[in-house]
């Protein structure tokens, strides 16, 4: 199968209208937020040279890290054409590039980037490790986040997944054992759970922050158990094996 091919024109043809929505575009950008403030905590508050955001959608999670001042240089790739041109049109003053990729191959030299990341990508990739092999390739470190839904009710996620684009699911184990079998070498490892704020915007006053209470008492009080049942967020730092 060759590189042109490995997206399949469903998948391409779904992502094209993906960011279409304007009725979107709050929870997109308190969903950046969320996601910045757990890199943060990953990672670490100390700026970078050059981060390359691969599956950067229209742009919402560069636009924070543009705004809270976290690196010199900015790229971005994306599989749809609508979100890059969503992507230029912000005017990041760090941006310095942002093109339409095949989802396998990105335009950059051997570990020419500090930080890649890519959040909320991967549960949507065809072929994960070929994708992984390709970010440890350009990253000196990759930062990754994706939805724990293996859960014990994961026939739930699969039968949402036509909506949410979502074809593969994970659970800590999985998706560690996943990156470390990529040729990347897993240096940290954070679950947890969505914000007060995003449940109550989804789900509306009480019922979101019942949910809230609900999944963050779990996991505090039980987490073994609480990842089994409920849906949490995975982030990981990884580094290229042989670094």
């Amino acid at each position: 199968m060759t590189a042109e091919k490995l997206v399949t024109a469903g998948l391409q043809d779904f992502y094209d209208d993906y960011y279409d929505d304007p009725q979107l575009a709050g929870i997109r950008k308190l969903v950046a937020g969320v996601l910045f403030n757990s890199l943060v905590d990953v990672v670490g508050r100390q700026r970078h040279a050059t981060i390359l955001d691969v599956g950067a959608g229209e742009g919402s999670f560069l636009q924070k890290i543009s705004d809270e001042n976290f690196a010199d240089e900015l790229h971005a790739v994306e599989i749809s054409e609508s979100g890059v041109e969503r992507i230029r049109k912000r005017q990041l003053p760090q941006l310095q590039s942002a093109a339409q990729f095949d989802g396998y191959k990105l335009p950059f030299a051997d570990q020419s980037m500090d930080i890649i990341t890519s959040l909320h990508v991967l549960e949507h990739v065809e072929h994960e490790r070929l994708f992984l092999r390709e970010l440890a390739r350009v990253g000196k470190g990759v930062y990754l986040e994706v939805p724990l839904e293996n859960t014990s009710n994961v026939a739930l996620a699969i039968e949402r997944a036509a909506t949410g684009g979502h074809i593969n699911y994970y659970n800590e184990n999985t998706f560690a054992a996943l990156l470390e079998s990529s040729g990347l070498r897993v240096a940290s490892l954070k679950t947890y759970a969505y914000p007060v704020e995003y449940e109550v915007l989804v789900s509306g006053g009480l019922k979101g922050r019942l949910k809230s209470f609900i999944r963050s008492t779990a996991i505090r009080v039980a987490p073994a158990i609480a990842k089994r049942c409920f849906v949490y967020l995975c982030a990981a730092l990884a580094y290229p094996k042989g670094t």
